[in-house]
């Protein structure tokens, strides 16, 4: 995150910034300062043109206040694939399946979603938990499902 005397912010405690921005419906800054009179100066206009300017509906010159400046979330994240992409460390993550963790539980070790780890046991051929006490209720056979798994599916009992 780039600190805020890179960004060119002086105070520490950063409220208010003045901007000159254009006229037409994108409102795009042309000049950012943190008070009217720097702005002013910059802009070689007088602090209370600013001033006025500001308080003026579709003027040239806005206040707007700053709460709070956010960093980047993913820097590295692709722009395309919309968000940011954690990575499973496959060895850690295979410890946890093989300890009988389920995909949320896995999801959640890493800061990932469901689906991402979904992704990865699939990508390796790995059943699901549920796939797993399947096989070994009906002797090898996966998806068949045995006495038991028949039983909890009447009874309505979820699968996690």
């Amino acid at each position: 995150m780039a600190g805020r005397r890179e960004l060119g912010v002086r105070s520490e405690e950063l409220t208010i910034v003045w901007m000159e921005v254009t006229k037409d419906r994108f409102r795009l800054p042309l000049a950012v300062a943190d008070s009217a009179r720097e702005l002013a100066r910059l802009r070689r206009v007088t602090a209370s043109a600013v001033s006025r300017g500001a308080r003026t509906p579709g003027g040239k010159y806005v206040r707007v206040r700053v709460d709070e400046i956010q960093p980047e979330q993913c820097p590295e994240a692709d722009p395309h694939r919309g968000g940011c992409r954690k990575k499973i460390d496959d060895a850690r993550a295979l410890a946890l399946y093989e300890a009988g963790y389920y995909d949320h539980e896995i999801a959640e070790a890493f800061g990932a979603s469901t689906t991402a780890v979904w992704r990865w046991r699939r990508h390796r051929g790995l059943p699901t938990q549920w796939e797993k006490v399947e096989k070994n209720e009906t002797g090898g056979q996966a998806g068949l499902g045995g006495k038991t798994a028949l039983h909890n599916r009447k009874k309505g009992a979820s699968r996690l």
